[in-house]
C-alpha cells in the first residue's frame, strides 16, 4: 500500500512537471507477524495476564516490525509482550519497573505451560 501511495506522488508529480523523474523501489520489506488470537500462546499468555494482574489481556496490532516475525516464519510461536513505558527508542524513553517485575513472572508462567503442554 505505502509503495502505491509513493508512486501516486511521483505520477502526480511527473504530470505536473516534465523536467521532474523518479522512480520507487523497495529497499528492504519483512513479512508482518500475525497471530490468531485463538492460538495457544495468545491464550496461555492472555490467561497469565488474567491471573496475575486480573484483567483481561489487550490483544492488539501495532505499527512497527519486531523479530517475532523471523520466529513465526520460522515456526516458533511468538507475541510481542512487555513492561508499560512510553517513547520506544526515543531520547525520554521510560520503563515502569513493576511492570517489569510482573511481566517476568507472566512470562515464566506462560512459557512453563507451553513447554508443559507441548511435550518440552
Amino acid at each position: 500500500m505505502v509503495r502505491a501511495e509513493i508512486q501516486a506522488i511521483i505520477d502526480r508529480l511527473s504530470a505536473a512537471d516534465p523536467h521532474f523523474r523518479a522512480t520507487c523501489r523497495p529497499i528492504f520489506s519483512r513479512e508482518p507477524l500475525d497471530v490468531s488470537a485463538q492460538s495457544d500462546i495468545v491464550k496461555i499468555l492472555g490467561t497469565q495476564v488474567l491471573t496475575r494482574l486480573g484483567r483481561d489481556p489487550v490483544i492488539s496490532g501495532l505499527s512497527g516490525w519486531t523479530d517475532a516475525a523471523l520466529l513465526t516464519a520460522a515456526g516458533i510461536p511468538s507475541v510481542v509482550f512487555g513492561p508499560a513505558g512510553e517513547g520506544l527508542h526515543g531520547a525520554r524513553e521510560w520503563v515502569d519497573l513493576e511492570s517489569v517485575a510482573q511481566c517476568c513472572a507472566i512470562v515464566l508462567a506462560a512459557i512453563t505451560k507451553f513447554c508443559a503442554n507441548n511435550g518440552f
